[in-house]
């Protein structure tokens, strides 16, 4: 209503009102940042590495370097080979409103909710929803195999139910870089530092397995680290193996039988899962989180570029969001040559980009004349 007081009725006021309520296009939005931990285990860091750390016992996913936020991931053992699944996630979370732990653990067919070491009873209705907010945390459970979690400190997850493992995707805010450590890297737009130790010593990215697996493993949670509930008549000791030799070799594409393919399609992660486990839904499950993870990125790209001022002219354009059309209006003795309007679409990759392209303002011939014969006296240098 102020608006349509101030600049459709009184165009004198309209300047005053985008004076003081000024317009935001979007231009200055900046996407949050999106990793993954799938599969056995799978690592998208938010720089956009991959990895694969087959290491079995307790981690530190994030370690946070005030303290606000930290998650510890368990990993165990797959049946009898040599990959491994994260089972329980446990994060623990400082806000002005107090301190707070939640653990995600695997059940036989639902993911338990543990707030603060007291479990949170989950409705089996199917399309049963239920939320709650507790000390800065936000827990939306869209059912019990698929729970999102977002903490008033900038981290959002979404952990979706497999049989065998928790998969997780994370975003973070871009105020959040450089904050924390662990098997998620360094988030600092850097994707050489990833494999950084506890104690700061950093190996290439494109180590051999057996250097990355050192790598995770010096991010084993220790005993009085450990921010897990466990269950009765169990503790930290029971889930540590230091026998346990996980897989290392790269895995041969070409050899795994036509199945894999038909599954997983060029799928990296799907294909590894299949190769090591030999199970499908296990391959299936990992391949369909990935392609989760794809869309969010794609949707996490709400705007498009920010266009310039064109010489002798302008642009109108309410926003910069899909759909939107902006168009070249020129000055006074000034007229279109080519487009004088584009819009923001998503092109094949999932990106928001204007389609086509605008033209240019030229100035108008001043020797512009309804009357031919006029006309071609001034294009000849003659006054008319």
């Amino acid at each position: 209503m102020p608006w349509f007081l101030c600049c459709n009725n009184n165009k004198a006021n309209c300047n005053l009102y985008y004076e003081k309520r000024p317009s935001n296009n979007g231009s200055d939005y900046v996407d949050p940042h999106s990793g993954m931990v799938i599969g056995d285990p799978h690592f998208t860091t938010f720089d956009g590495f991959y990895y694969t750390f087959l290491g079995l016992g307790e981690f530190w996913i994030f370690k946070s370097q005030d303290d606000v936020f930290s998650m510890q991931g368990r990993f165990t053992q797959y049946l009898n080979t040599g990959a491994t699944v994260c089972t329980v996630y446990v994060m623990q979370h400082r806000s002005i409103e107090g301190d707070t732990t939640i653990q995600l653990s695997l059940m036989k067919d639902y993911i338990e909710i543990m707030i603060d070491g007291q479990v949170v009873t989950l409705d089996s209705r199917p399309n049963t929803k239920r939320s709650i907010a507790h000390k800065g945390a936000f827990i939306a459970i869209n059912s019990q195999k698929d729970i999102r979690i977002t903490f008033s400190s900038g981290y959002s997850f979404k952990f979706t139910y497999d049989p065998y493992v928790i998969n997780m995707i994370a975003m973070l805010d871009v105020n959040l870089k450089n904050t924390f450590r662990g098997l998620f890297g360094n988030f600092d737009d850097n994707q050489e530092n990833e494999f950084t130790y506890p104690d700061g010593r950093v190996i290439p990215k494109n180590s051999k397995a057996k250097e990355i697996h050192d790598f995770g493993m010096n991010w084993k949670v220790d005993c009085q680290d450990s921010l897990f509930t466990y269950p009765d008549g169990k503790s930290y000791e029971n889930y540590q193996d230091d026998n346990y030799v996980p897989r290392l070799e790269p895995i041969d594409v070409d050899k795994l039988p036509p199945k894999a393919k038909e599954i997983c399609g060029d799928n990296y992660e799907c294909l590894f899962d299949f190769a090591v486990t030999g199970n499908q839904e296990m391959a299936t499950s990992t391949k369909t989180t990935v392609d989760t993870f794809t869309s969010i990125i794609q949707s996490l790209s709400v705007t498009c570029p920010r266009l310039s001022a064109p010489r002798n002219g302008s642009l109108q354009v309410r926003n910069y969001f899909v759909g939107s059309i902006v168009k070249l209006v020129c000055n006074d003795n000034f007229a279109v040559q080519g487009n004088d309007s584009m819009t923001c679409a998503r092109n094949a990759r999932g990106e928001l980009s204007w389609q086509g392209t605008l033209g240019q303002c030229v100035q108008k011939n001043k020797c512009a004349n309804e009357n031919s014969w006029l006309q071609w006296l001034c294009e000849h240098g003659l006054q008319a």
